[in-house]
């Protein structure tokens, strides 16, 4: 049995997918397989993977038509035959040879693996990094609890295949909060996880990426959230963690919120400010679990603030103030 797969979605990567593929096969461990995943690319970075692969057996194509990275993903899950399982995107690569072979060896017996990672732009500069246990919630009363508001990236976890597989977890069909959807899906089928302080990708941050690129698909983050609910649901999850759940929602729900100053449309502004508002309303939270969660406490302050001051927040000018405010 291979003891890891790796799973590459590739959308137009032709700038970086190379880099990736080559990140793994520098790797000192090598008991892997990858299998990338085009998503109906138009440049050249299908020819970049062919060529890669040309020489390596270790390489497997899949090509599908522009769908998305979830619907990708989920195709490298079903050929995967590794005991444990790791995504990478195709912009992204790993930090060094060694990185592989310390998160299986760091993984030991436990269900899942969480690491840092370091942010990096398109020249491949580190301009930030994130840090697993400044997430951490301390006083959790579970597993959920306290690693639920860890960056849901997949790229600095490692999965276990037989959790994955056993427990029907896969990425919803949904444009935004794939991670998220997925990573939350998985903590409710494992029991034990560890956290390591190393470092063990580069993820980018483009001018082209999904995240970047501010469209109606943002309103898909509330798709996503139910779908964790009906998971939750069905596999009989304790029902006090729904404060969790409630609180990822509000908290996910107030950063697509604030990506409206990115559109010029007033009419759009205030479309997906009262569509969020209508769903975050919504939304019960017991006081005792927000007292407790520093982070859903600051995003439920700033919502009040941007529900009393409506009308400023959806001007034009609203960033304008935002930004001079933030330098201040």
């Amino acid at each position: 049995m291979t003891k890891l797969s790796i799973v590459i979605p590739n959308y137009n990567n032709e700038k970086f997918i190379g880099l990736c593929i080559k990140s793994i096969l520098n790797q000192s461990f090598d008991d892997y397989e990858i299998f990338v995943i085009d998503d109906g690319s138009c440049d050249k970075s299908l020819e970049i993977i062919e060529s890669l692969a040309k020489d390596n057996k270790k390489i497997t194509i899949i090509s599908q038509f522009n769908q998305n990275a979830s619907i990708a993903r989920n195709k490298g899950l079903e050929k995967a035959s590794g005991e444990y399982i790791y995504f990478i995107d195709g912009d992204d690569y790993l930090n060094d040879v060694d990185v592989l072979d310390k998160m299986i060896n760091k993984i030991g017996d436990n269900d899942l693996l969480l690491c840092n990672y370091n942010i990096i732009n398109e020249d491949n500069k580190i301009i930030d990094s994130y840090e697993v246990s400044k997430d951490l919630i301390d006083n959790a009363d579970n597993n959920i609890e306290k690693y639920a508001f860890v960056s849901a990236v997949p790229s600095n976890k490692l999965f276990k295949a037989s959790i994955i597989k056993e427990n029907n977890i896969y990425f919803d069909n949904v444009d935004i909060g794939q991670d998220l959807n997925f990573y939350i899906k998985y903590l409710a089928c494992c029991n034990k996880i560890t956290v390591t302080n190393d470092y063990s990708y580069c993820y980018r941050r483009t001018s082209t990426g999904m995240t970047r690129n501010i469209n109606y698909n943002l309103l898909d983050i509330v798709k996503s959230v139910e779908c964790i609910k009906k998971f939750y649901l069905s596999n009989g999850v304790d029902k006090k963690n729904e404060n969790v759940i409630n609180a990822l929602g509000i908290i996910n729900y107030s950063v697509q919120m604030n990506k409206l100053e990115k559109f010029d449309n007033k009419e759009d502004k205030k479309f997906i400010y009262n569509y969020f508002n209508y769903f975050i309303k919504k939304i019960y939270i017991e006081k005792e679990y927000v007292d407790r969660n520093k982070k859903l406490k600051k995003t439920i302050k700033l919502y009040r603030i941007k529900r009393m001051m409506k009308v400023l927040f959806l001007s034009k000018y609203y960033s304008k103030i935002k930004a001079i405010i933030l330098k201040s």
